[in-house]
C-alpha cells in the first residue's frame, strides 16, 4: 500500500504559521491515511460552506458503494453516504461537529482517494491590484466566501517578495467581505501575497494567496484631475439604451487629458460590448460610480433576477445586454 499524504489545502510556504494561534486552531490530529495509491475512487469538486447537520454533495469517479472519511477540528469520522452512484454522492457532516475547514476523503475497501476541502476560506477578487508604499497604512477589501466562521478570529498574513512577512489588522468581517489593514510595508517591496485564514482548519485553514504589485505613488492626487461625467457623452442610465460607445468616448476623452476622473450617474448603465481602457494616462485613470446600494437578500425574486435583489438606494450598475435589444 501506498501512504497518501494529507493534500486537500493550498498550505503556503516560507515563513507561515502554522495556525494563527498554534495548532488549537483546528490543527490538531491531521492523518496520514494509507490505502492503495491507483485506482482509488475519486472527489474532484465538493459543494462548500457546508455547516455540521447539513449535507455536502460531493462529484467524482468510481464512487458507487464509497464511504467518506470526515476530518473536522481533530476528529476524524467514516460516514455512510445518504445516496451515490458511480459519480456523485451526498453525505451529511455530523451534527456534533463543530463549524470548521473539513476534509472528506472517499474510501472504498482499503482504496482512499485524496481529499477536498470545504469551509474554507477562498477569495474571489479585492478591490486594489497595486499598494502604494506611501500609503501605509493601507487598506484592501476582499470578497469571497468561507472568509470569517461565527465565533472565530481570521488572520491575514502578508508576505513581500516571497521573503519579509507582517500581519494586517482585520477592521471588518462576515462570511463574504472582509476590510484588513496593512500596517507598514517595506520600502523596498515590490510584490506582496496575501493569505486569509478563518481561524480554523490549522494549517488547512489558509486561502490560495492573493498577489498583488507594490508601487510608489506616481499620480496626480484625484482632486487635481479633470472631471468628466460619462453622461456628457451620451450614456443614459436607466435608458434601455446601450451606453458602450458613450463610456468609450469618455475614456478617449480623459486619454486626451493624461488622465482623469470619469463619474457614472446613480443607475444602471447597460453595455452591449466590453469597454476597453486604451491610451495613455501617465496622471492616473478614476472610474468613480455612485456606491454599491443595499441589498435585500430576503426579498421573493426568482433566483435568475438575483442581480437585482432588492437594490435600493444609490449605486452604479453596469451590466451587459443582449446586443439584439439594444436602443
Amino acid at each position: 500500500s501506498t501512504a497518501l499524504e494529507m493534500r486537500a489545502a493550498p498550505v503556503p510556504a516560507g515563513g507561515l504559521p502554522p495556525a494563527p494561534a498554534g495548532e488549537s486552531s483546528g490543527g490538531i490530529g491531521l492523518p496520514l491515511l494509507k490505502g492503495e495509491g491507483d485506482a482509488s475512487p475519486v472527489f474532484t469538486s465538493a459543494t462548500d460552506l457546508t455547516w455540521p447537520n447539513e449535507t455536502v454533495s460531493l462529484t467524482g469517479e468510481d464512487l458507487q458503494e464509497a464511504a467518506v472519511l470526515i476530518w473536522t477540528e481533530g476528529c476524524l469520522r467514516r460516514v455512510e453516504p445518504l445516496r451515490s452512484d458511480s459519480t456523485k454522492m451526498q453525505v451529511v457532516i455530523p451534527p456534533d461537529r463543530k463549524r470548521s475547514v473539513t476534509l472528506l476523503w472517499p474510501v472504498k475497501n482499503d482504496r482512499i482517494g485524496a481529499p477536498v476541502r470545504i469551509n474554507a476560506p477562498e477569495i474571489f477578487w479585492c478591490d486594489r491590484e497595486t499598494i502604494c508604499r506611501e500609503e501605509s497604512p493601507c487598506r484592501i477589501r476582499f470578497f469571497g466566501t468561507g472568509l470569517t466562521v461565527d465565533g472565530e478570529v481570521p488572520t491575514v498574513f502578508c508576505r513581500f517578495d516571497g521573503g519579509q512577512t507582517e500581519s494586517a489588522a482585520v477592521l471588518g468581517r462576515s462570511p463574504y467581505d472582509l476590510t484588513a489593514e496593512i500596517r507598514r510595508i517595506p520600502p523596498d517591496s515590490r510584490s506582496c501575497e496575501i493569505f486569509l485564514h478563518n481561524g480554523t482548519g490549522g494549517t488547512c485553514g489558509w486561502s490560495e494567496a492573493v498577489t498583488l504589485a507594490v508601487g510608489s505613488r506616481t499620480t496626480r492626487e484625484e482632486a487635481a484631475l479633470p472631471l468628466l461625467s460619462v453622461d456628457e457623452f451620451g450614456a443614459v442610465p436607466d435608458s434601455g439604451r446601450d451606453c458602450a460607445e458613450a463610456i468609450g468616448r469618455a475614456v478617449a476623452a480623459a486619454a486626451s487629458l493624461g488622465g482623469a476622473v470619469i463619474a457614472f450617474g446613480p443607475g444602471e448603465y447597460l453595455i452591449s460590448e466590453t469597454v476597453e481602457i486604451r491610451g495613455a494616462f501617465p496622471n492616473g485613470l478614476v472610474l468613480r460610480g455612485r456606491g454599491m446600494g443595499v441589498y435585500d437578500m430576503k426579498s421573493s425574486l426568482r433566483p435568475s433576477e438575483y442581480e437585482y435583489r432588492g437594490l435600493s438606494g444609490d449605486y452604479t450598475a453596469i451590466r451587459f445586454l443582449d446586443p439584439r435589444s439594444a436602443t
